[in-house]
């Protein structure tokens, strides 16, 4: 049972972590362009909705990822190589998550640049940790 929740956890954590900074991403490189007043605003929300959306779900996604893997760890994933792939997207993902918290503070967003990278290495990352979790390759 307790696997089983951990597993709930982890996937819902994981869509409202990613959803949340794919859905940042897009909303601060249309802020870019806007006065300094309505960016500074709309920048604040983005980085609220971070904060109340994305930070929890990379709590729980971490939470239940790391149960699954300490409880499963020599019999599965001690010797599975795409579950060290998928930890690495998963530490990668932590470090966008921090970028985009940092771009989104007060005076810092000035070009739209790194919210379309964010967005593409949110996107890529994620996309490649499915692959990872689907194919298992290497098992």
């Amino acid at each position: 049972m307790i696997l089983e929740l951990a597993r709930i956890f982890h996937i819902f954590g994981v869509l409202l972590w990613v959803g949340g900074m794919a859905t940042a991403s897009a909303a601060a490189m249309t802020l870019v362009g806007k006065a300094d007043a309505q960016r500074e605003a709309g920048m604040d929300a983005v980085r609220n909705a971070l904060r109340i959306l994305a930070t929890p779900g990379l709590l729980l996604a971490w939470a239940g990822g790391l149960t699954l893997l300490v409880s499963n760890w020599s019999a599965v994933y001690a010797h599975a190589g795409w579950a060290h792939g998928k930890l690495t997207g998963g530490i990668l993902l932590s470090g966008v998550h921090g970028m985009l918290l940092a771009r989104t503070r007060p005076g810092r967003a000035t070009s739209a640049r790194p919210f379309v990278i964010a967005l593409g290495l949110t996107l890529f990352l994620a996309l490649g940790n499915i692959v990872l979790v689907v194919l298992r390759p290497g098992s």
